[in-house]
């Protein structure tokens, strides 16, 4: 996660426009740093594949899942609010669709004391609805 947090930073740039300093996003470091947190989820769930469901250590891969996938959404949502400043949230549609569907996706995933206390565990880990 380290990796992960180190590339997030470095994936924002600050340029200068003709109406002040504006964000972006630098695309390579942003390629990067999906690729990580997919390798890092990959095997955290291969890791899962080998232990009973349920059990200490399974609930703790759990969480560490959830931590990758909550910065797969910030990454997203980051990227809308940037492309909104810019009014270019039309381009940022069509490459991830409704943004609504993230809000969603964040409650899901994020980790609040109630979910916790009574240890649940995800059985999913997608981004795509299936209704």
């Amino acid at each position: 996660m380290e990796e992960i947090e180190r590339l997030y930073t470095r994936m924002f740039t600050v340029s200068k426009g003709p109406n002040g300093p504006f964000w972006n996003i630098h695309p390579e470091v942003k390629s990067r740093l999906h690729k990580r947190i997919l390798q890092e989820i990959d095997g955290l769930r291969e890791a899962q594949r080998h232990m009973t469901a349920g059990c200490r250590r399974y609930w703790e891969i759990d969480r560490k899942i959830r931590r990758r996938l909550l910065k797969e959404i910030q990454i997203i949502i980051d990227a809308y609010v940037i492309a909104k400043e810019e009014n270019r949230v039309g381009d940022w549609e069509v490459m991830y669709g409704d943004i609504e569907h993230y809000k969603r996706e964040f409650f899901y995933f994020r980790m609040d004391p109630d979910y916790e206390n009574l240890h649940k565990i995800l059985d999913d880990y997608k981004f795509i609805d299936e209704r």
